[in-house]
């Protein structure tokens, strides 16, 4: 098993980007047991823009009525995983993408919760994830294939 060191040096290392996950070629049913499994399984706290609310679960009747219509108010979820927050937006029921910012990747525990996230979603989606640098998708850090 590789250090903890050379983990953080390597794969969070503090460049002032995020890291980003990504699950390509989704619908509105992956969407949809996305958010059943991050509801069921992580404290959520989710910004319903329709409402300029916060809620303690990610709303999925509203996720789909800001697709449908492209409103002028925006939805966000903040995932927790130990002390490591993931960030998703919503953007298009094509792409799940969610963020992490590494500076929060404090452990080899906190290291483990995202690599159990990462497994566990492909599982929940029977589809490839993709761990790379911000902005760079063909900078892959690590991807978790499914059979």
């Amino acid at each position: 098993m590789e250090s903890w060191q050379h983990i953080k040096d390597t794969v969070y290392f503090e460049d002032g980007s995020l890291r980003e996950i990504y699950v390509y070629n989704t619908n509105q049913t992956d969407w949809l047991k996305w958010v059943a499994f991050v509801n069921r399984t992580y404290k959520v706290l989710f910004y319903n823009g329709s409402t300029d609310r916060y809620e303690d679960k990610i709303n999925p009747d509203v996720i789909i009525s800001f697709w449908q219509t492209i409103p002028d108010w925006h939805c966000d979820a903040t995932i927790y995983l130990r002390d490591v927050l993931v960030k998703t937006y919503f953007f298009s029921p094509e792409e799940i993408e969610n963020d992490i910012d590494p500076k929060e990747v404090k452990s080899l525990d906190d290291h483990q919760a995202i690599v159990s996230y990462l497994y566990a979603v492909a599982d929940t989606l029977q589809k490839p994830i993709y761990f790379t640098e911000e902005w760079s998708r063909d900078r892959l850090v690590w991807s978790v294939i499914k059979p």
